[in-house]
């Protein structure tokens, strides 16, 4: 289990490697796509997010025009609106306007 599965576009990588070295820095552990222990090649795409985000404690949004835009996101954002009544929290961070 992670306490943090953190959804952005993979445009935003390089704001999503801050946002989540800052977490882990307060000792808090993260989910990330970008991660290949995460999301081995060749795994299917959206269970590996489904089961990440259902054993997470908190998601976090990268709010972003990349992210708004990205279908996948918004799946992940779905499938986080569904967890919400088990107990998972939700919170946006906006990256740009």
């Amino acid at each position: 289990m992670r306490d943090i599965f953190i959804s952005h576009s993979s445009l935003d990588k390089s704001i999503c490697e801050s946002v989540c070295e800052l977490f882990e820095s307060y000792g808090f552990s993260c989910w990330v796509a970008y991660r290949p222990n995460n999301l081995p090649p060749g795994e299917n795409y959206t269970n590996r997010i489904k089961t990440a985000i259902d054993s997470s404690k908190v998601f976090v949004l990268l709010v972003s025009r990349n992210s708004l835009s990205s279908e996948q996101i918004m799946q992940e954002v779905a499938l986080a609106n569904e967890r919400q009544k088990y107990g998972l929290r939700i919170f946006s961070i906006i990256i740009d306007e």
